[in-house]
């Protein structure tokens, strides 16, 4: 149960670290191009993780073999990287609103490439969450557009009426 709590518990914090990174995240990239900020971000947290290795256990820089460093450096550019760079990019591209639910369905996609490359076990619950996420992003995107006709319509008025 004590697991449960402290795992709970670090989830929620950590919600909230990334939630308000991405509001940041979206003010910060109306003056800076999208790769800086990434740049950026991925040096902060390279420095900061190397510290801590350092200071708590510096023997596994040592104990690393081949396939664990290329596949470190696949992880690397494909979800730090890449992921980061175009979800930057969204967000100077559009809204918070819009764009955060639309990136964060990255548990639905890792839950059915474990289930298809894995073999991971898939509960009706599971099933039942992946569909309800998926129809609020749909929800999500159907406002988007209606209320995006709606500010068209209202700035057109004036100059029809």
């Amino acid at each position: 149960m004590d697991s449960e709590i402290t795992s709970v518990g670090l989830a929620l914090l950590s919600a909230v670290f990334i939630g308000s990174s991405t509001v940041i995240l979206k003010f910060s990239t109306s003056r800076v191009k999208p790769l800086l900020v990434n740049f950026l971000k991925s040096l902060t947290g390279i420095t900061g993780l190397l510290m801590i290795i350092i200071a708590t256990n510096p023997h596994q820089l040592y104990t690393l073999k081949a396939c664990h460093v290329i596949t470190c450096f696949y992880i690397a550019f494909t979800g730090p990287f890449l992921a980061w760079y175009l979800y930057i990019r969204a967000l100077k591209e559009g809204e918070v609103s819009l764009v955060h639910p639309i990136a964060n369905i990255y548990p639905i996609i890792a839950m059915v490439i474990g289930f298809v490359a894995l073999g991971s076990r898939l509960t009706a619950l599971h099933i039942i969450g992946a569909i309800l996420v998926i129809y609020g992003i749909r929800n999500i995107l159907y406002t988007s557009k209606r209320s995006e006709r709606a500010s068209k319509e209202v700035k057109l008025k004036p100059v029809l009426g």
